[in-house]
């Protein structure tokens, strides 16, 4: 009896090893899985800060580029509109340095500044009417000179380029 009693003692004992072991590695186990699950949580985290980064700085560069286009829009409109109310003028000064530098040549002209034109230069040069343009263009020979709005705005776009970035800067 005392035999078995003690055979019964040793199987808790090692049942009760066997248990503390086995609960030991549940635990580690556990702990694996948790660590695990908190790396793959942290990524994730990590993955949805970045996501939602790029989606704020693509709403701002966005942001920028349209006030960018707007500023830039109203800059030549309201550039546009100056240049065309002192465009006779200018043009005057044109006409005139074409008449002091060149004995003849080829002017097409706008409608509305044929008699302008006219008016500046006589009959010295071949003087073609056309609707295409709003200004004038100049040929003498191989060379070809465009005074027009367009042309103007085209030779000062870096300026105003320069300006767009002083405004957006400020």
């Amino acid at each position: 009896m005392e035999r078995a009693k003690e055979i019964a003692k040793d199987r808790i004992n090692s049942a009760k090893a066997f248990a503390q072991e086995k609960l030991i590695e549940a635990e580690r186990e556990g702990r694996r899985l948790y660590q695990e699950k908190l790396k793959a949580a942290q990524i994730e985290l990590e993955s949805f800060k970045f996501d939602a980064m790029a989606e704020i700085d693509a709403k701002i560069r966005k942001a920028v580029e349209d006030k960018e286009v707007h500023v830039r829009e109203e800059l030549v409109k309201e550039l546009r509109k100056r240049l065309k109310e002192r465009f006779p003028m200018m043009l005057g000064c044109f006409i005139v340095w074409i008449k002091d530098n060149f004995n003849d040549g080829t002017i097409i002209v706008s409608p509305s500044f044929k008699e302008q034109v006219k008016k500046v230069v006589g009959n010295r040069y071949n003087i073609t009417e056309s609707s295409d343009i709003n200004g004038i263009i100049f040929k003498h020979g191989r060379m070809v000179i465009e005074f027009s709005l367009d042309s103007i705005l085209e030779e000062f776009k870096e300026e105003i380029d320069r300006e767009i970035a002083s405004i957006l800067e400020g």
